[in-house]
C-alpha cells in the first residue's frame, strides 16, 4: 500500500525520468535506458505501487546505483527476484550471488562460450 506520488519522490534520484514514460499509464521510468534503471508500475486509479523492477548493466557495475536499490528494498522491507523467480534478501551478497548465475553476467563474461553453450543446451534462455 505505497502511494505513487510519495514513492515517485525517492526515485528521482536514480535518474532523470525517461521521457517516454512520463505520460504512460501506471509506469514510470528512471534512469537510463542504455544502462541502470528502475521502473515503478502502478494502479492509475489507485494510486498504489505494484511492481518495481530494476535493470543493472553488468558490461559497467553501478555500485551507487546498486546500494540505493538495495536500500530502497530495504526501507520498504522487500525481498528481490531474479528472472527465475528465486528471491533473496536486499544485501549486496545475495544479489552479487545472483548476478553470478545469470545469463547476462555468462555473456558479459564470455560471448562465444556463452553463445557455444546456448546452442548446445548448457544454458537455456532467461
Amino acid at each position: 500500500n505505497i502511494n505513487i506520488d510519495s514513492f515517485l519522490q525517492l526515485v528521482n534520484n536514480f535518474g532523470d525520468i525517461q521521457s517516454w514514460s512520463v505520460n504512460s499509464y501506471g509506469q514510470r521510468r528512471f534512469g537510463n535506458a542504455e544502462t541502470n534503471d528502475i521502473s515503478v508500475c502502478f494502479d492509475d486509479n489507485t494510486k498504489i505501487v505494484e511492481e518495481v523492477s530494476c535493470r543493472l548493466d553488468l558490461r559497467q557495475f553501478d555500485k551507487e546505483f546498486v546500494d540505493k536499490t538495495l536500500l530502497l528494498a530495504s526501507q520498504f522491507d522487500c525481498l528481490l527476484m531474479d528472472r527465475q523467480g528465486r528471491l533473496f534478501e536486499p544485501a549486496l551478497n545475495s544479489l552479487l550471488g545472483t548476478i553470478k548465475l545469470s545469463n547476462a553476467n555468462r555473456f558479459v563474461n564470455n560471448q562465444e562460450q556463452f553463445f557455444t553453450d546456448l546452442s548446445k543446451g548448457i544454458v537455456t534462455p532467461e
